[in-house]
């Protein structure tokens, strides 16, 4: 048995051996000028050249976008940079009154307020939407400015049937953006 598992063991050994032998050298592409055909340079213009001449365009380098960054130091990438800022937690959803409402706790790391506004919007367990409300700062205003550090708001969302137990998301409104106040 010992013989035979060395005999395996051997063969196998022959065989990587010659998968790695067979395989390529070098991956570096070249041009194999037996297939390849060498263009012909010709002085003559082609007719459909010599009609009305339009302007070349003007390839004079432009300056360059100037990058921005914020208190902290980071590249601003776009109009989404400073939701990176906002932390969402202790988040309820619960009945009181026949009214169904959500509180959450944002946590604000930027140096500055961030001013944005943002929708709850509430899915069945097929997917669809059956409630949607915007979020609201604890003095009513929707558009929310979220000082640094923790901030409280709520959401009072109007709807006849039980919201508990059903999938949410937080969406922010891109008309606002999301940006510091100054």
């Amino acid at each position: 048995m010992d013989n035979t598992m060395r005999k395996i063991a051997l063969m196998l050994f022959i065989a990587v051996g010659t998968l790695f032998l067979s395989g390529c050298l070098v991956a570096a592409p070249k041009l194999n000028p037996s297939y390849t055909p060498i263009p012909t340079v010709s002085a003559e213009v082609p007719e459909e050249t010599l009609g009305d001449a339009e302007e070349t365009p003007d390839l004079t380098p432009t300056s360059a976008p100037i990058a921005e960054y914020d208190a902290l130091g980071r590249l601003i990438s776009g109009n989404q940079h400073y939701m990176q800022y906002l932390l969402f937690h202790d988040i309820q959803v619960y009945e009181q009154a026949d009214d169904t409402f959500m509180d959450i706790v944002v946590k604000n790391e930027y140096t500055e307020p961030i001013i944005c506004a943002i929708a709850v919007r509430f899915f069945d367990e097929y997917g669809e939407e059956v409630a949607t409300s915007n979020l609201r700062m604890q003095n009513g205003q929707y558009i929310l400015t979220l000082e640094p550090g923790e901030n409280y708001i709520y959401a009072q969302i109007d709807t006849d049937m039980t919201l508990l137990s059903l999938e949410f998301t937080l969406e922010y409104d891109m008309t606002i953006g999301v940006l510091p106040s100054s």
